[in-house]
């Protein structure tokens, strides 16, 4: 199970074009990643964090694990506390990281507030805050503060239900392929 998460994340680290990941993430996350990480690894943290502090890699990448994790709390609304504290441990991570664009940037930041707004995460307000004004933050992904707060308030997963099932989500992927 950890050599398909390993392999999972380890396709983003390919020299793919960004036009290519950006297009391989949207799909193979929403339709392909997240179900199949639900399935086979019920507590992915540990492997994802040493994943999201390996320096050189996508942002794109990165990005996607905050999606995935994201969609584990969906699937198991248990595992919310453990997702907040970890997404907290990231956070504290980038404030260091964030000037420099060591292991993250201003996307992967986004990405990170964006889930802590999806789990309501009142209690860290101050690091998005800090984050936030440091004006590296990509605002088009999590928005802005008054947003973010906003959103901390309301938290609200507001995720579409991904199918597990093998054959449904072939057949979404291909109802989406020919809009």
């Amino acid at each position: 199970m950890v050599i398909t998460l390993f392999l999972i994340l380890k396709t983003g680290t390919q020299n793919w074009t960004p036009y290519f990941l950006d297009q391989l993430s949207w799909l193979a996350t929403n339709y392909l990643f997240a179900p199949t990480l639900y399935k086979l690894n019920p507590d992915p943290f540990s492997e994802f964090t040493k994943f999201l502090k390996t320096p050189k890699l996508d942002h794109y990448c990165r990005m996607n694990v905050y999606e995935y994790v994201e969609f584990y709390v969906e699937k198991n609304p248990a595992l919310k506390e453990q997702a907040t504290a970890w997404v907290k441990d990231m956070l504290v991570f980038y404030d260091d990281r964030l000037e420099t664009a060591d292991c993250c940037d201003g996307y992967v930041v986004a990405a990170a507030i964006d889930l802590a707004c999806s789990l309501g995460a009142k209690d860290l307000i101050p690091i998005i805050n800090k984050l936030l004004c440091t004006y590296l933050v990509d605002f088009s992904d999590c928005g802005l503060t008054e947003e973010v707060v906003e959103g901390l308030h309301r938290g609200e997963l507001l995720r579409q239900e991904y199918a597990l099932d093998l054959y449904e989500r072939y057949h979404r992927l291909e109802e989406d392929s020919n809009r």
